[in-house]
């Protein structure tokens, strides 16, 4: 991962504004969120604006050009908010390293670039009703000439009904195994593609999420990232790998709101006289806690160091 060395002053303060932010702000958003069951469209320009969809991008393409093991501690707060506030910094933060590198100059300007600007919104595509994060795909691509054809179907899509485009993983057709894979741009208004809205889920509400079914989209060769056969190398180095430290750098924030709410529960509430916080038995649970939450995330960021 990256080594850059940040302004410590101006990093401190990048931190404490979005602490305040979490506190407030986005504390009317969860609200809303689960009131409405949806994310609205004024929190994405929200976030746009204070650049908070740009933090770990290069200042080259308009990013802050936080270093990744840093931009955890970023994660941690946002993650202490509503999980689709968490989501979509997570995201939109993470996209754009999965392109970069397998992008040319024109992909670079036509993708990579608008989407940490906030003009394109790209959705990770990969998993399907049979195939998560492995070599298994089935959704599959016929090339005829400078087009793909692709058919089969994807399915739990963050943001896949709301994206510009979906950064889709599918296979040569006839392939078997990662040498197969391709990493495609497809766009979402493509013909040949029908996108069905996944309403329910038991948390994470207004992502969007999506099931699509593809019958012979066509997509051009040109919105290919990379060669054919990386597909798969770009999905799991560019977005997953990352992702997964990410995601574990989430769980310890939510796991600190949680014992920030627990410690206020505990000042508060009495029994027989006593607040819970005087009791041993309780102080015991709570300074265990710290401890295990500190580990963990000491542990995190070790391995986005590394």
């Amino acid at each position: 991962m990256e080594r850059t060395v940040v302004d410590e002053a101006s990093f401190a303060a990048l931190k404490a504004q979005i602490a305040a932010y979490v506190a407030g702000p986005a504390e009317a958003w969860a609200a809303r969120i689960e009131r409405e069951r949806r994310v609205p469209p004024a929190l994405w320009e929200e976030l746009r604006s204070r650049g908070y969809l740009s933090l770990a991008a290069p200042p080259e393409y308009g990013g802050a050009g936080v270093p990744f093991a840093r931009y955890l501690e970023l994660i941690e707060l946002f993650s202490m908010s509503h999980a689709s506030v968490r989501m979509i910094v997570h995201v939109v933060n993470g996209t754009w390293r999965a392109m970069d590198r397998f992008a040319g100059e024109e992909q670079r300007r036509r993708f990579v670039i608008p989407s940490v600007k906030g003009e394109i919104k790209i959705a990770f595509t990969l998993t399907e009703p049979t195939a998560g994060t492995g070599a298994n795909l089935r959704c599959s691509v016929v090339r005829e000439g400078d087009t793909y054809y692709l058919s089969g179907e994807k399915h739990l899509i963050t943001f896949g009904t709301i994206c510009d485009y979906w950064l889709l993983f599918a296979r040569l057709a006839g392939t078997r195994g990662a040498d197969g894979t391709v990493a495609l741009l497809v766009p979402r208004d493509v013909s040949g593609a029908t996108v069905v809205k996944m309403d329910e889920s038991m948390g994470v509400r207004g992502t969007d999420h999506a099931h699509l079914i593809f019958d012979r989209a066509p997509v051009p060769v040109a919105n290919r990232l990379g060669n054919e056969g990386q597909g798969l190398e770009i999905a799991l180095g560019g977005f997953l790998t990352p992702s997964r430290i990410s995601v574990a750098m989430s769980c310890v924030g939510l796991a600190r709101r949680a014992h920030e709410l627990a410690i206020a529960y505990a000042r508060q509430r009495e029994t027989f006289g006593k607040r819970l916080e005087q009791r041993q038995a309780i102080r015991f649970m709570i300074a265990e806690n710290a401890t295990d939450i500190e580990a963990a995330r000491q542990l995190v960021l070790h391995a986005a160091r590394e």
